[in-house]
Formats: structure tokens, sequence, C-alpha cells
């Protein structure tokens, strides 16, 4: 018949509790990386999106740009209009 003392019990006490302490610490590790990559994975939407919200911003600046360019050149003919007008020999009235 087998016989433990006392000792060997403590000491199979002790090895159980490790195995299951590290059972637990990697369940734990694995629950926490499934979490992390799916925080990743949102991360990623979240990034693509902002990066084209960033292309639409950079496009409405270009729209904007070219129309300020465009506002200016008329601007810009209109005053040499008025110019030429203004320098233009003035024609009598008759009434």
């Amino acid at each position: 018949m087998l016989r433990f003392t006392i000792r060997d019990v403590l000491w199979l006490t002790v090895v159980v509790a490790m195995a299951l302490g590290w059972c637990l610490d990697r369940a734990a590790a694995m629950k926490s990386a499934l979490r992390d990559s799916g925080s990743f994975y949102h991360y990623r939407i979240d990034h693509e999106k902002t990066m084209r919200e960033l292309d639409d911003a950079e496009r409405q600046a270009l729209r904007f740009q070219q129309d300020r360019d465009r506002l200016e050149k008329e601007v810009r003919e209109k005053q040499l209009l008025i110019e030429q007008l203004l320098a233009a020999p003035s024609r009598p009235t008759t009434k």
C-alpha cells in the first residue's frame, strides 16, 4: 500500500496550485490577446475612415483654392476694365 507523508501532500498541493495558476494566466493572456486584436481591427477601420476624411478635406481645400484663384482673376479683369473706363475721354452729354 502507498503511504504519503504530509510533506508529499504539501508538495503535490504546491504543484497543482502552480499548474492551475499557470493555466489561468494563459487563459487570461489569450483572452486579452483576442480582445486586443479586435480593438486593433476597430482602430484600423477608424484609421481608414480618418484617412478618407482627410483626403476629402484636401480635395475640398484644392477646390477652394481653385475657386479663389478664379475669383481673383475675374476681379483683376474687372479692375482693369474699370481703369480703362475711367481713363477713357468723357463724351459730352447732349440734351
